[in-house]
């Protein structure tokens, strides 16, 4: 009976080994599909890479599961968890018989006597549950595969926008069978070479593309017209002429037809994705950066650059400016950050601190930086330019500049110097007098700063100073329903005290600041650390100086030199030669070089009508497809698709057009026109308006 229950043991083992490793597989497989995917879009990586890949997920997987550590004893606690008729006792099928007493031979008998009855153990929870992941990893290879413009950088978008969108299935040329064109794209994109059966081309600027053409007849010539003005001749593969090849670099977007023997085939698109120089966005610091006393004097630089194709290089110039008046010196220095560009990735977020002291400044000095960054294709771009500035404290409490002028608040400027000498003077002595003497000059220096802040809070408007009320009102729960104060929240009040200022916005803004800081003062002194209140009494002096220049006004001395005056002339009444003045400009008439298509407008009306088209009319349509056939070869997307159609209504009087294709002709009409520029014109007027004119004027005399 053991021995019958050992087998039953040792196959279930057998079976769950097998489950996990096919598991395994099944892991290996999705996470391999996967990240070849991923690879195979973003980097071009072929799909031979895929069995390394299996392989290493394989192994990896195995590792964790580790099929092989499965012993017996655990096959025997999972029957007994399983199955209530094993009375967990299935471990009596792994002791030699002769080891077993009374008791637990009577016991091996009886369920092993079940083993028959009981159902297949097919881990069917575990396999569920493996197929499920297998089936979740397959979609999202497939959506990483599906085209996507995620990929394309912010700088770049404008390519998805011109990707070629046929209104009908490509025809091929007449005596050509098929063709195959190979895109070689630039090094410096690292995209691979593709293949492509289409004449209608979406290549990188740059590509060299390789035209072969195979004939079902042997033709005597062929070749390719690019945008109506260059012929390229392909030449000949082999002696029966029915294999042609052409090599080109493409560098500009347009149209070509392919030319067989006298005949020309429809007209074809030449779209190009150009390379964008790299994308650089400065995270930090802001554009306009002041370091005031007390502030470490550096600062941080961080950025993210994004190109379509990848980064070679980026650093930052900077310049500092040392000296006053035409004694300034300025010093370049290149700045290089720490990350590798080899990689040449396409977009990266670099961070670095400058230390200012180590590039020489010193207060009063300003650091004016930009960042350069280079693409693959040698392309450079720059940044804004940022300002750093290191706040002279010197320059600060001086008085220059201040004493002409209108002035806002001259009073109580020099009160806020004048704290700040007084707390200099505190930390300077606080080792000369006692604790009791310190911490006392200490608090009176912040009553001080909380009566000028009081004073200038009147400014805003505030009641007493008071700057803590309660702003929103509305929010109140007791004032639910309140009319009046739904009102001023929400309506324009007159007799706002705080809007009832001289103050534009910005000023008041800044003085707010000014309030803030001088609390943040307040605070300290009254609690006895003026070394900690010295930089909120700098930062507010200097708001101060900046918020006085600003509400500073001048008045320009300007002089009129006037004509001298005629003596003989002068208080004699006589006004008749005194006139109007008008505008005696002759302007030659203007032409509208966009009016054929204004009039092929009237001729697309006529189409949809059936009716036949006149000789005039098929010159009005000749003229447009010039004039469209010129917006094609910048933008063949939107306009190649109606030249073609008008080319057919040019050539043949019995062209039956689509409704479809009329449509496509007036959506490239109105982009033309509506792409126009005004031309100013000369007014007409009627032949008899001069003599009109000249009879009001003489009127006009005898009635003096």
């Amino acid at each position: 009976m053991t021995e019958k229950g050992k087998e039953y043991i040792l196959a279930v083992r057998k079976s769950w080994r097998f489950n996990l490793v096919l598991s395994g597989i099944l892991i290996a497989l999705g996470c391999t599909a996967l990240v070849i995917s991923i690879l195979y879009r973003g980097y071009g990586i072929s799909f031979l890479w895929a069995l390394p890949l299996f392989a290493s997920f394989l192994v990896a997987v195995l590792t964790i599961q580790k099929p092989w550590s499965i012993r017996t004893a655990d096959v025997s606690r999972f029957l007994n968890e399983r199955f209530p008729e094993l009375e967990e006792s299935s471990q009596l099928f792994l002791k030699p018989q002769d080891s077993l007493n009374f008791l637990e031979n009577i016991q091996a008998s009886r369920i092993a006597a079940r083993l028959s009855s009981l159902p297949g153990v097919r881990h069917r929870a575990l396999m569920i549950r493996f197929i499920a992941s297998l089936f979740v990893f397959m979609i999202a290879a497939l959506i990483c595969m599906l085209p996507s413009d995620k990929n394309v950088s912010p700088v770049s978008q404008q390519t998805s926008a011109e990707s070629i969108s046929p209104m009908q299935p490509e025809i091929l040329p007449a005596k050509v069978q098929s063709a195959t064109i190979t895109i070689v794209p630039p090094a410096y994109t690292r995209k691979r070479v593709r293949n492509q059966e289409q004449f209608s081309l979406l290549a990188e600027a740059g590509s060299l593309v390789t035209w072969k053409v195979q004939t079902n007849e042997p033709v005597k010539e062929l070749s390719f017209i690019f945008n109506d003005r260059e012929r390229l001749k392909l030449q000949p593969l082999n002696p029966e002429k029915t294999l042609w090849q052409l090599s080109k670099v493409i560098q500009q977007p347009g149209f070509y037809q392919v030319k067989v023997n006298e005949q020309l085939s429809d007209l074809y698109q030449v779209q190009t994705i150009r390379d964008n120089p790299a994308f650089i966005r400065i995270i930090i610091p802001k554009q306009y950066t002041t370091i005031d006393f007390g502030e470490p004097q550096r600062t941080a630089v961080k950025i993210s650059i994004t190109d379509d194709y990848g980064v070679k290089g980026a650093v930052i110039m900077a310049t500092t400016a040392s000296g006053k008046g035409e004694g300034v010196k300025f010093t370049e220095k290149q700045l290089t950050f720490d990350s590798n560009f080899k990689a040449l990735n396409r977009s990266y977020n670099l961070q670095k601190n400058i230390d200012l002291k180590s590039l020489g400044m010193v207060p009063g000095d300003e650091l004016y930086f930009y960042v350069k960054a280079l693409d693959n294709l040698n392309q450079e771009s720059r940044s804004e330019t940022y300002f750093v500035s290191i706040q002279d404290t010197a320059e600060l409490m001086s008085m220059d500049g201040m004493t002409s002028g209108v002035n806002l608040v001259p009073e109580y400027f020099r009160s806020m110097r004048q704290i700040i000498i007084d707390t200099e003077k505190l930390i300077k002595d606080r080792s000369s007098i006692s604790t009791e003497d310190f911490n006392s000059r200490s608090n009176n220096l912040g009553i001080d700063q909380k009566l000028l802040r009081l004073r200038y809070g009147k400014f805003l408007g505030e009641e007493g100073g008071e700057d803590d009320h309660d702003e929103h009102p509305a929010d109140d729960p007791a004032a639910f329903g309140n009319t009046d104060a739904i009102l001023n929240e929400f309506g324009h009040n007159h007799d706002n005290a705080e809007d009832a200022t001289f103050f534009e916005p910005e000023l008041k803004s800044q003085l707010k600041a000014t309030l803030t800081e001088m609390w943040n003062s307040e605070q300290r002194l009254r609690t006895n650390r003026p070394s900690e209140a010295l930089p909120y009494e700098y930062k507010a002096l200097r708001l101060l100086k900046d918020l006085q220049q600003k509400s500073r006004v001048y008045v320009a001395k300007t002089a009129i030199k006037t004509p001298p005056l005629k003596e003989k002339t002068r208080l004699s009444g006589e006004l008749d030669k005194i006139i109007n003045p008008f505008n005696t400009g002759k302007f030659p008439a203007v032409t509208d070089p966009y009016s054929a298509l204004r009039q092929t407008s009237g001729v697309i009306d006529k189409l949809k009508e059936i009716e036949m088209l006149s000789r005039a009319d098929r010159m009005i349509l000749a003229e447009a497809n010039k004039i469209l056939s010129n917006k094609a070869v910048a933008n063949p997307s939107v306009y190649l698709g109606a030249v073609i159609v008008l080319r057919k209504l040019i050539s043949n009087e019995n062209y039956l057009s689509k409704p479809e294709e009329l449509m496509m002709v007036e959506k490239a009409l109105q982009k033309a026109i509506t792409g126009t520029l005004k031309i100013p014109q000369a007014m007409s007027s009627d032949a008899t308006s001069g003599l009109s004119e000249q009879y009001l004027k003489n009127l006009s005399r005898l009635q003096r």
